[in-house]
């Protein structure tokens, strides 16, 4: 895979692998921005039990990370199909739309960004069990929620926990008002399972907070982010053209105005087909989806619509995320949930007027998308063909024209599914075959449209089986860093692992470089990097500086630790080439001693005349402790939900 997924997802998790399979607990990561607390980074996994799984049971590897995200698109169709049979949609249905939110944009434009498909996996699982813990008022249904409340909260990414609260406000505030205030009775069992939800909630997700809460005074995030910021990365108007063309998102000749990854919002024709159809046998829970499909497509447009910048001023905690267009991920979801609605009506309540509007509509669509295939065969190449006299100049064209290409292909694939599906609608076949090939057609129209993208957001062009032999002659596990000046990683970005991997290359070379990529953003490394002279500054330090010329040598290091000794017949100083942060310690011949911060915000500490061996560990306050908790509470949990749900049946 490419990007983020391998440049930091693969890189950190192989970065925990290693330090379980040495039993060591990675609270600290050295081999980054001169050092940060990695146990508080809320991306970095570390908390995610799925993480864990992956990490202590593999060695992490590039194939590991590839299955890691498949298993997420999977998990997510799964979530899609309890999601919509919650909302007392047959199974059949739920499975085909759990296919088409699993191919959906989304899914192919931010496959890079693991902690998005986290989010996508779980967020369907989590509206799912709250629905039936509104409908049914069962307990059980509360307890699982919670489990997959701390899957999203320990591995999803913030913005969209965020959003998704609100989200769930909105549908307890529905079911009060429409169904609650006529049972007033259910309101016991009602307060009695959000308490549960948030009870259980918190002795999950207690370590995780807790650790983000420890490393929240030293980012850059803790008083939220610019307005500006929150507005970037938009869905802008040109992104609309992904509605019917997915396979143009990649094209850099429309000035898309967003960044590649947040353009892509394709769910399959047939899909907005049935969205409208839909609506021909209105109902409330319909009504109140597209309400907030439509209000979170607005918002997701950034500053081309005044609701984003009005969330981030009125609305709690709108204001501590970026990227705008993650607000679509909830428009998919609910216009996903409405063609399943539609699809139902037609194939399980055979509603005839519900069936006469998809063939009309569907008839209406294939003559439009003829007509603009031909006018755009005509225009850009029935024309201009006698210009085109060379095979060379011919080809050069074609190069040229990529976009045409794919709009006049893409409209031909989608004329013949139309086609298809409005002759099967018009036969004489049985409802049941008419189902089923309906169904292989959307499912075939989403599978064209990932292969579409899937060479632009997706995959590396780089073959797997040559970056992971490169990376299978580094070192394992951590040996001893040498003692030379600092690194950057450019200083790698034309060797055998870039791309896809440069910005941390150091976390697999095991060696320390002042600069490299991740969202945990130390105010004490911005305040550096933001002087002029830092590149000159950071570069003639070694790992451990003595100015005094004292004679230094490490003798163990691993990311926790660091082991070294000294010999001088004078006092002096050493600077350590990692950032001062409240955890580390500092004994010298097993006597504690006092760390300071030396003016570059790197540890230093006083070296006396002799031999002396100086041990440096990070050991942050409860750290340990709640790692060691939450794996245990989320244990215990899952054995408990498992009973809970087995014991009627085995009963």
């Amino acid at each position: 895979m490419k990007w983020d997924m391998t440049d930091q997802i693969f890189v950190w998790h192989r970065f925990i692998s290693e330090c379980f399979h040495q039993h060591i607990l990675p609270l600290w990561c050295p081999y980054s921005r001169l050092g940060y607390p990695f146990f508080a980074d809320p991306q970095s996994g570390l908390f995610y039990p799925v993480t864990w799984i992956f990490t202590y049971f593999f060695h992490y590897s590039l194939y590991t990370n590839d299955l890691e995200f498949i298993l997420h698109v999977i998990g997510a169709a799964f979530g899609m199909k309890y999601l919509l049979e919650s909302l007392q949609v047959s199974r059949f249905t739920a499975c085909v739309f759990g296919l088409v939110y699993a191919l959906s944009g989304p899914f192919v434009s931010n496959a890079s960004h693991i902690v998005f498909i986290y989010s996508l996996c779980w967020m369907p699982f989590i509206l799912g069990s709250y629905i039936r813990v509104l409908q049914t008022g069962d307990y059980r249904y509360a307890v699982l929620m919670s489990i997959f409340l701390f899957l999203q909260i320990s591995g999803g990414y913030i913005g969209l926990s965020i959003i998704l609260f609100y989200v769930l406000v909105l549908v307890v505030l529905y079911y009060l008002f429409f169904f609650f205030s006529r049972e007033p009775e259910k309101m016991k069992a009602l307060i009695v399972n959000h308490f549960l939800v948030g009870a259980v909630t918190l002795l999950f997700s207690a370590g995780f907070v807790f650790a983000v809460l420890k490393g929240l005074p030293f980012i850059d995030r803790q008083n939220g982010v610019s307005r500006e910021m929150t507005n970037s990365m938009a869905f802008t108007p040109m992104s609309f053209l992904t509605f019917l063309y997915p396979g143009i998102s990649d094209n850099d000749r429309i000035q898309f105005g967003t960044d590649l990854t947040m353009r892509n919002i394709y769910m399959g024709l047939f899909t907005l087909l049935l969205v409208f159809v839909s609506f021909i046998s209105p109902r409330r829970i319909k009504l109140f989806i597209l309400g907030g499909s439509i209000f979170c497509l607005l918002a997701a447009m950034g500053d081309h619509t005044p609701i984003r910048s009005w969330l981030y001023s009125y609305v709690p905690l709108m204001n501590v995320f970026r990227m705008a267009a993650i607000f679509r991920f909830f428009s998919c979801l609910g216009f996903i949930t409405l063609a399943a609605y539609a699809f139902d009506e037609i194939f399980e309540k055979r509603s005839e007027i519900s069936i006469k509007a998809i063939k009309n509509i569907s008839a209406i669509t294939f003559f439009l998308l003829l007509i603009s295939c031909a006018v755009l065969l005509t225009k850009y190449y029935v024309l201009q063909l006698p210009t085109l006299v060379s095979v060379q100049r011919f080809t050069e064209f074609l190069k040229h024209t990529n976009i045409r290409t794919v709009i006049v292909l893409f409209n031909a694939i989608q004329m013949l599914l139309l086609g298809a599906s409005f002759l099967i609608l018009r036969s004489q076949k049985s409802n049941s075959f008419k189902k089923y090939a309906i169904a292989a057609l959307i499912v075939a129209d989403m599978g064209m449209a990932v292969q579409s993208n899937i060479f632009s957001t997706i995959v590396c062009d780089r073959s797997l089986t040559e970056v992971q032999a490169q990376l299978d002659k580094l070192p394992i596990g951590f040996p001893i860093v040498s003692n030379v000046p600092l690194l950057t990683y450019n200083q790698w970005n034309n060797s055998t692992l870039a791309p896809p991997i440069w910005h941390n290359a150091g976390f697999l070379r095991k060696q320390v470089t002042f600069d490299g990529y991740n969202g945990y953003n130390l105010n004490v490394y911005n305040l550096l990097a933001d002087r002029n002279d830092f590149y000159k500054i950071i570069a003639e330090r070694n790992f451990i500086s003595t100015p005094d010329s004292l004679d230094i040598s490490i003798t163990k290091f691993d990311p926790d630790h660091i082991f070294f000794k000294s010999k001088s017949d004078r006092n002096g100083t050493a600077s350590i080439g990692q950032f001062f942060y409240p955890g580390w310690h500092l004994r010298v011949d097993g006597v504690p001693s006092k760390l300071m911060e030396d003016s570059l915000h790197l540890m230093k500490c006083d070296i006396t005349r002799g031999d002396h061996m100086v041990e440096m560990s990070f050991e942050p306050e409860g750290a340990r402790f709640v790692f060691i908790y939450t794996i245990a509470a989320f244990v215990i949990g899952l054995i408990w939900t498992a009973v809970l749900f087995l014991k009627p049946l085995i009963l």
